[in-house]
């Protein structure tokens, strides 16, 4: 249920319920192993860098990055890249949005899942726009 949770985090997030998104992904970062964690601490980063809060953010998606760069998936890191992304965007640091971006975008490519690579470079074609 915890990888459920993380996803169940992303989706909710994405349509702007965010206390729904929070809940979600506080219930994977309970129970979840290192990956269902470091994507449930994605979406906890979007929620506090949407919300204003840069400190909080910063300091849960640099510890999201950490535990899943510590695993060989692909696309859970590349999911938790974009995240990065997404949240230094929000937080209005666009140069080091476009590197995460880019590391996601290699990560995807890697993996062969060209409709998440696809979907993370019109994430960083608007971050330079």
């Amino acid at each position: 249920w915890p990888y459920l949770s993380a996803f169940l985090g992303q989706g909710r997030y994405a349509v702007g319920r965010d206390a729904d998104a929070r809940e979600a992904a506080a219930f994977a970062v309970k129970h979840g192993d290192e990956i269902e964690g470091s994507l449930a601490l994605g979406v906890l980063a979007k929620v506090a860098a949407r919300s204003g809060d840069a400190p909080t953010a910063l300091e849960t998606i640099a510890e999201a990055v950490a535990r899943v760069d510590r695993t060989d998936f692909l696309f859970d890191r590349g999911t938790v890249y974009t995240d990065r992304g997404e949240t230094l965007r929000l937080l209005g640091r666009e140069d080091e949005a476009l590197s995460a971006f880019d590391v996601a975008i290699g990560l995807f490519d890697q993996k062969g899942d060209l409709v998440s690579s696809e979907r993370v470079r019109r994430l960083r074609a608007e971050a330079m726009s």
